[in-house]
């Protein structure tokens, strides 16, 4: 489909920017995270948000910047305001 084909490019895409961390929840974006292939990204998709949330709650430091990237129906606020 050509969702997955945007995903898979932006696996290859991220794999080339060298954030430290590529975490997600969904089909979709588990594809972009196959695609990284670069050591010196962490890598992580989690098939529950509360996983999501519990990692990031021990990982994120004040002053931390993160990118979120979501389709509306991943309902991302809800993780956000649980940070």
């Amino acid at each position: 489909s050509k969702n997955d084909e945007y995903h898979f490019e932006l696996g290859k895409y991220i794999n080339i920017q060298k954030p430290a961390i590529v975490i997600g929840i969904g089909k979709s974006i588990k594809i972009a995270i196959d695609q990284i292939s670069n050591s010196e990204i962490y890598c992580n998709h989690f098939t529950k948000s509360d996983n999501l949330i519990n990692f990031l709650k021990k990982e994120l430091n004040r002053g931390d910047a993160i990118y979120i990237k979501a389709s509306r129906s991943m309902m991302f606020e809800n993780i956000i305001n649980k940070l």
